[in-house]
Order: structure tokens, then sequence, then C-alpha cells
């Protein structure tokens, strides 16, 4: 059984204003906010929270991709997953006109997509996938389920098992040719599917993944050549919140300066690339429904 799209709520705004992902870790592990969220009280309290707040949704993740944890199998993935569906009403999911799920499994995307709570969510939803690994799961499933968009991130892993571990082929990229090898595997991505399907694949350079801080922060520099290299209809996914590459640039020393920094940078990344789909993942939303929208 496929998911409807919801016509009367658009992917993406016709204002070009951005879309927030909200980071909602379901993880003992994760290295700014784990624990937080497993206590199901406090993961109740900020998805009231977020859908007071305009243009933004949740990104839910069962399991940490930050290179100190270990992984966790598919079966306590899941788990952690249907332990957080099985908590909340209906209701509470249909607040959102979109819903992210950050899993480099297609058999947990799968598991999600057949749930009952998600067969009857009435919005769109977002698979994150930090693999970087396009293949036939993937395009199986975008064509099983219409209302479905999958972000692809820019990765070097070998396997899906191997992403946590993506720190280990950082080595593969370097600042000088990191601009060019990002282009490379997006344009070979996005032409690679019919134009529908196209339309639904959400590119995400990737900063921190098998990339050295190094590398990340010349991508950063040269993102918006990177996304100009691109139609204007193409959507991005930006993932900076927290992330090495902005303690490289000044060198911030907590999560207040960390964001007032990632602020900034979406400031300028918006001025420079005006009339683009972004949707940004971030921790804290609210300053940035402020700032930004």
């Amino acid at each position: 059984m496929t998911l409807k799209i919801q016509v009367m709520t658009p992917f993406w705004p016709r204002d070009f204003k951005p879309l927030l992902m909200g980071v909602m870790n379901l993880t003992p592990d994760s290295f700014s906010d784990g624990g937080l969220h497993q206590d199901l009280k406090g993961a109740s309290d900020k998805l009231d929270t977020w859908s007071k707040q305009k243009r933004v949704f949740p990104d839910f993740g069962a399991q940490s991709t930050a290179p100190m944890n270990h992984p966790i199998s598919f079966e306590e993935e899941w788990k952690r997953i249907q332990l957080f569906f099985d908590h909340f009403k209906q209701s509470t999911f249909n607040k959102f006109p979109i819903l992210s799920f950050d899993t480099y499994r297609p058999e947990t995307m799968k598991s999600i997509l057949t749930h009952q709570k998600i067969k009857h969510f009435t919005g769109q939803v977002v698979w994150n996938d930090v693999s970087g690994l396009f293949d036939d799961e993937v395009d199986e499933l975008l064509t099983g389920y219409d209302n479905l968009f999958y972000a692809y991130t820019h990765n070097a892993v070998r396997s899906r098992d191997l992403t946590p571990r993506h720190r280990e082929f950082s080595g593969q990229f370097s600042p000088d040719s990191i601009l060019d090898c990002v282009t490379q595997k997006f344009v070979e991505v996005t032409e690679s599917v019919g134009k529908e399907t196209q339309e639904r694949i959400i590119l995400d350079p990737g900063f921190g993944f098998a990339k050295s801080p190094q590398t990340s922060m010349e991508l950063l520099k040269n993102l918006p050549d990177l996304i100009h290299r691109f139609p204007k209809t193409q959507g991005w996914l930006i993932g900076l919140s927290r992330k090495s590459v902005l303690q490289e640039v000044k060198g911030p020393k907590n999560w207040e300066q960390l964001d007032k920094l990632q602020e900034d940078e979406l400031k300028n990344l918006m001025l420079k690339c005006p009339q683009r789909h972004f949707i940004f993942r971030v921790h804290d939303t609210l300053p940035l429904t402020k700032s930004l929208l």
C-alpha cells in the first residue's frame, strides 16, 4: 500500500523561505543530546513546541552515527522506533506536514513506512540517509511510496554497515578536490533516475561525513558555488548544526556559540543563493525561526 501526497501542503514553500528540520535523537549516545528524548515526556514537550513553530518538522534518529559510538543492530534500532511510535497518538504526528527519519538501513525505512502510524500519516515523509549509497533498495522505496522524499548525503563508505565508521574514509577527499568530487557524485545520482523521482531527491553535502574538518571547511566555503551548479528546482539539506567544521572556523567552545555561528553561515548562504529550496537541519529551531523566517 502506497502513501498519498497531500496536495494542499506542497513540500517546498513557494516563497523560498527554508524549512527547519529539528533533530530528535532517540538514542542514549548522540553527541549533543544523547538520552534527552528517550525520556518520552521530554520528546512529547519538544514535539508540541515544534508543532507550534512555523516551517519546523522533526527528524527522528534511533542510531548515532558519531564516529566515537558503536553501531547497533537493526533489531535494536527498530525497537527504539517502535517504542517511540507506540507512545504517541496518531494526532501527534499529523500536527506536522512532514516527518523525517534518519537511518542508513533500507529495512528500517521500509519498516517505518509500513507501520500503522506512518501508513495513516497525512503528510510527506523524508528518508534522511547518510550512507552515501544510492542503490536498488533506495529506488525500490522511492518507486513504491509516492510521498517519500529521499535525502542523499555525500559520503565515502563502501557498504551501509560501515556508515558509523565514516571517519576512516576521510582520506579519500582533499580540500582541493572536494567540490568537484561532490558535484560529480550528485550529478551521477540525480541523472540515474527519472524526472518524477529526481524531484523527490534532496542533496546533502555531508559535512563531517568521510571528510576531515579542513575538507569540510573548504566545502563550506564553496557551498554557494556547488549549489549554483544545479538547477534552481533542486532541493538541499544543509546539516551544520554543532558540527566540527564550525569549530574549525573560529573555535567556539559551547553550543550557544556554535548555534550563533551556524546562524551566520546560513544567513550568508541564503544571501548568496536566493530562491533556492533549503532544509536546515538544526538542534535548536527557535532562534532560526526568528532570524531566517
